[in-house]
């Protein structure tokens, strides 16, 4: 604020040194600061933090820096309901998190945290600390928890950048210990978790007559496959791979909509199978990418929105009630005159599941998802 009070007079007439000038503001600020955090984690090893975590109790708690984004459907509300965890179990917490929706978190602030709160440990889901070398001390430890199938976290090289102090939690241990690197005993095994409390009625509290329904779908996967398809090829400029996009897409929809089709289905024998068909050669990283980022989605798409429609063509023929949440129903030219706007995380949802007859969850991932332990 020091440096920018002096602006108003004084900003360079010429666009591009202003910027410039700001660049190297924010630049310094950064530099300040992660000298800032290293004066106070100077020293710090892991023969350090072996005898910090040892001594951990109601006279030294740990300290748990929580890392997330506002812009994002679920990972909030699960960094959240971890945080309280860690409260109910003597730790003490913070979170970091965009102020308004018209806020970015400056680079500066993560490091301005760590010198301010001192964590004990950082908690990210779905990113390792490697990716943002500038904002993470390398001598904090670091936890990152995979809940999503993203590529950057299924890389070759992934394991090999991961520190002493670098830890996972999550699902997909064998594949990344035994296929990318990661340290076995650096990566713990869980499923997701929610925090009840948020979900449970207040007492005397009544059903809004608004919500009931006999069935209620709270997703927002309401893209059709057939959208999900167009994107994904349009986002792809290369023209052998959208041939093989669209010769899958084809060969496949058929199957995917039928009734035998399921989240235990081989879609690795699926891929191959089409590739022998279009004499295509897909191996290695190049197959594991289009498992992640079509195969895999277009999967799950096509089981949600089939079991869906015999959802929607039972309500249909027997004068039931379906209630669909989430963004974009209104939009579907099948589903919009089911849809009744976005479930709101907490109180909202608890409602919303306690008032209909049956909710209803489907996918590709056999694992066990949040909707499910959340109803």
């Amino acid at each position: 604020a020091t440096s920018l009070h002096r602006w108003p007079g004084q900003i360079p007439s010429n666009a591009q040194g202003a910027l410039d000038e700001i660049h190297a503001w924010k630049e310094g600020l950064i530099e300040q600061e992660r000298r800032r955090a290293e004066a106070v984690y100077a020293g710090r090893d892991v023969a350090y933090w072996a005898k910090r975590f040892a001594s951990i109790g109601p006279d030294r708690p740990l300290r748990v820096l929580g890392i997330t984004s506002r812009f994002t459907t679920f990972l909030q509300h699960s960094m959240r309901d971890l945080l309280a965890a860690f409260e109910r179990a003597g730790a003490q917490t913070r979170l970091l998190i965009e102020e308004a929706d018209h806020f970015s978190i400056p680079r500066h602030r993560f490091l301005a945290v760590q010198a301010e709160f001192e964590p004990d440990l950082l908690v990210v889901i779905d990113h390792h600390r490697f990716e943002y070398e500038r904002q993470f001390l390398p001598n904090v430890p670091y936890v990152c928890w995979i809940q999503d199938e993203l590529v950057h976290l299924f890389q070759r090289d992934t394991g090999a950048r991961l520190g002493p102090l670098d830890y996972t939690m999550g699902f997909g241990r064998e594949q990344c210990v035994l296929q990318y690197g990661y340290p076995a005993g650096q990566f713990m095994p869980c499923k997701l978790a929610i925090n009840p409390a948020k979900l449970r009625a207040e007492p005397n509290q009544t059903i809004d007559e608004a919500l009931r329904c006999d069935i209620a779908y709270v997703s927002h996967q309401s893209e059709s496959p057939e959208a999900l398809h167009a994107r994904m090829r349009a986002s792809i400029n290369h023209a052998p791979m959208q041939a093989f996009l669209d010769a899958f897409f084809e060969q496949t929809r058929e199957l995917m909509t039928s009734s035998r089709f399921n989240a235990a289905f081989d879609l690795y024998r699926l891929l191959d199978e089409v590739a022998a068909a279009t004499n295509m050669q897909w191996t290695g990283e190049p197959r594991e990418r289009l498992m992640t980022l079509y195969i895999r989605p277009l999967a799950d798409r096509f089981i949600r929105h089939t079991t869906l429609a015999w959802a929607a063509d039972w309500v249909e023929a027997t004068g039931r009630t379906l209630h669909l949440y989430g963004r974009g129903w209104e939009q579907h030219p099948r589903f919009g005159h089911y849809a009744r706007g976005v479930a709101e995380h907490g109180s909202h949802l608890g409602q919303i599941a306690r008032a209909a007859g049956l909710n209803l969850h489907m996918g590709i991932n056999p694992a066990l998802h949040q909707r499910v332990l959340e109803t």
